[in-house]
């Protein structure tokens, strides 16, 4: 079957729910599914990833079409607003762009041809080293892009386990050695951390520096809860007690639709090797999102407005305002109102679980952020550690928040 006669990928780009905490909420997908076989994919976990899956393909006229419709003045979503603003792009949202699909259909390189010819900013995450081919290290020295490359951290006998299909670290790092000698900018994923496992994560980090990285980002291991009996869950730590039994003995918690260790069982190691890191020049993201604000640079874990140019990061949900606030000032709900917030509804694009009741004469994105304004609430400023309930409330009757020193720890 030729490329252009597959079925077509509808939903090829998009804002995903991370979009309450994150500044780069805008994704795009070469296609709807991976050839790799990674037991911790979080996407495979989700209900809606199953059923018919056959593969579809996105088509790159779709995005030029995009492109010259905003460049005209002709703005009729959400996402058409996050593109007109340069709002990078998270290329790689939910499906690695650069799996064995690409060798055979070559949407990947159309993509990026055009995303190249507009220098549009573009965060591509991927575990593939096909990037070392001159073909694409040719566009991406042309464009504006960060290279995040993801690496588990795993003892190496047991990445097998746990990964299948996937090129070793050591020829990841070989593919950032060849794009940061041609002036790539490149960023390592340390995601998923196992535990038990941390100790090897100091390794990689000085591999990942003598490679030519810039960043890094730091993640633990968030199991699936729509699928607890998934292969990672069933994965052994490092004292041969399955994980999702170590995480429900070490009083994990539910974030969304994810299985988390107690902030107490991360802190610890995501400050040494945080350390480590920025010693040796690298700039450090945590990926672990109660952790956000503490991350390098304004644009959540990713670093993308240290390293990519001519952008706008998407700042109107709390981690954003914590991350510009000082020690003892209030965060305020009313803050908002000075700040960038799509016009179009966003519904059509968030999951149940977190889209937002709509309010007459009220954008989505202002009654979701009014709806999760609580003490306590998922996502709210006081999910984010160091932050607590100021003990008062503004003129509204939301209440605000601060920093507190003796919490917000350096990291």
């Amino acid at each position: 079957m030729q490329h252009q006669d597959r079925p077509h990928y509808k939903h090829y780009i998009g804002i995903t729910s991370q979009i309450g905490f994150c500044q780069v909420p805008l994704r795009l997908d070469a296609f709807n599914q991976c050839s790799f076989s990674c037991s911790y994919c979080f996407a495979k976990a989700r209900g809606g990833y199953r059923g018919d899956r056959t593969i579809q393909i996105a088509r790159a006229q779709n995005l030029e079409e995009r492109f010259r419709r905003i460049q005209g003045g002709l703005i009729s979503s959400a996402v058409d607003e996050f593109l007109s603003r340069r709002i990078p792009i998270q290329f790689g949202g939910m499906t690695d762009p650069f799996s064995s699909f690409e060798q055979k259909t070559g949407a990947t390189r159309n993509l990026l041809e055009i995303l190249t010819a507009r220098k549009y900013p573009t965060l591509i995450s991927t575990k593939s080293a096909t990037l070392a081919d001159p073909g694409y290290s040719r566009l991406l020295a042309a464009g504006n892009y960060l290279v995040r490359f993801s690496i588990s951290v795993v003892r190496e006998a047991e990445r097998i386990n746990i990964e299948k299909g996937t090129p070793s670290p050591t020829e990841l790092f070989h593919t950032i050695r060849m794009l940061s000698d041609r002036g790539i900018k490149c960023a390592v994923r340390f995601q998923p951390i196992i535990p038990g496992h941390e100790q090897c994560a100091f390794d990689l980090i000085r591999k990942a520096n003598h490679a030519g990285a810039k960043h890094i980002t730091l993640e633990y291991l968030k199991l699936p809860t729509d699928d607890l009996k998934s292969p990672i869950c069933m994965l052994e730590s490092s004292n041969g007690e399955r994980l999702i039994d170590h995480y429900r003995r070490c009083g994990a918690t539910q974030q969304g639709r994810e299985l988390v260790l107690p902030r107490e069982s991360r802190i610890g190691f995501l400050s040494e090797a945080s350390k480590l890191a920025r010693k040796q020049g690298l700039s450090v993201g945590f990926g672990d999102n109660e952790f956000l604000p503490y991350s390098d640079g304004q644009s959540c874990c990713s670093g993308a407005d240290l390293y990519l140019t001519d952008i706008n990061l998407f700042e109107s949900n709390p981690a954003s305002l914590i991350r510009r606030k000082k020690k003892h000032e209030l965060i305020g709900c009313g803050e908002f109102s000075d700040r960038w917030i799509p016009s179009s509804n966003i519904n059509t694009y968030l999951n149940s679980h977190v889209r937002p009741l709509s309010k007459a004469g009220e954008a989505s994105w202002i009654s979701y952020l009014r709806e999760h304004w609580r003490v306590g609430a998922i996502y709210a400023p006081d999910f984010f550690h160091g932050v607590e309930f100021a003990g008062s409330e503004d003129d509204t009757g939301m209440p605000n928040f601060v920093k507190n020193p003796s919490r917000f720890l350096a990291l």
